[in-house]
């Protein structure tokens, strides 16, 4: 089953106020209903109330926060609270209730939150915590609520732009990143197309650092096939496409001959070890260039 993170955005209530015990108001900021539509939350900086949205009835309220930024309430009752905590540190604190008032996680966090949200059907939580020093720095903390003792784990959060799904049957969970592609992680924490993730890194590398990569994934290849090479060929193409020094470039063409004569491309391999040997005379490559010319 597939799960997402809750997308609505906050209604600005402008003030309302709320009676409150008869003897004073609460000022609300904003209100969010879950997907479905059938539970409504409003929240002000230091309180928040939570109703059935067709009844209006009065479900669980709570105040003495310090500074209610956001709220979030899902299709099961569960719903979150971040509270900035922003009168006395540089911290934040992230509470998920249920709406009989029962707490199901409560965490501060020693820095800033940047963004926490609630999935739509009230199975997974995440808090995406700002840069800074120690273990919490630039993460997605990922919280699974479909236990009764609620677990959580860090998946890196540096280059992330947001979370795309939540699979409760496979485990998985789907984060697209600034480069515009998405990954899956595992609910535990695995990377599970870390080695996706590191190829398409890898694509925006030129130079010298292309070069490296690609004889790196080639001492690690045994593979007979061309097409099996199409990687490590781009970053040999990305490597020449910057200025480097003739005995790099010795280097990379050298590196292609020996792709090439690997998959059994003879003849393109003595192309790439000419040039190579033009680069640089002392590469060592001449004998094997006459053995193949020969052969």
């Amino acid at each position: 089953m597939i799960d997402r993170p809750i997308a609505s955005e906050a209604n600005f209530l402008f003030g309302q106020t709320l009676p409150y015990n008869k003897r004073y108001n609460d000022v609300l900021l904003y209100s969010r209903q879950s997907p479905n539509g059938k539970y409504t939350i409003a929240w002000g900086k230091h309180s928040y109330y939570v109703f059935d949205t067709f009844s209006k009835r009065l479900l669980t309220k709570g105040n003495r926060y310090i500074e209610l930024y956001t709220a979030y309430i899902a299709d099961n009752g569960y719903f979150l609270l971040e509270d900035w905590l922003a009168y006395t540190e540089l911290s934040g604190q992230v509470t998920i209730k249920f709406i009989d008032g029962n707490i199901i996680y409560k965490k501060k966090f020693p820095l800033n939150i940047f963004e926490s949200t609630l999935s739509e059907l009230g199975n997974f939580a995440t808090v995406w915590l700002a840069g800074g020093n120690g273990k919490y720095a630039n993460n997605i903390f990922v919280i699974d609520l479909r236990h009764v003792v609620s677990t959580s784990n860090f998946f890196p959060g540096i280059y992330a732009n947001s979370i795309n799904f939540f699979d409760t049957q496979e485990n998985i969970l789907s984060i697209q990143y600034s480069n515009g592609n998405s990954y899956r992680f595992s609910i535990s924490g695995a990377f599970i197309d870390e080695q996706l993730y590191v190829r398409d890194s890898e694509k925006l590398l030129v130079g010298l650092k292309a070069y490296q990569a690609a004889k790196k994934h080639f001492s690690l290849a045994s593979s007979t096939n061309i097409k099996d090479y199409d990687h490590i060929l781009t970053l040999i193409t990305n490597s020449l496409s910057s200025k480097i020094s003739d005995n790099a470039k010795a280097n990379v063409y050298r590196l292609l001959g020996d792709i090439q004569l690997r998959c059994g491309n003879k003849s393109i391999a003595i192309n790439a070890n000419k040039p190579a040997i033009s680069f640089n005379p002392k590469i060592g490559l001449k004998q094997m260039l006459k053995n193949l010319i020969k052969n």
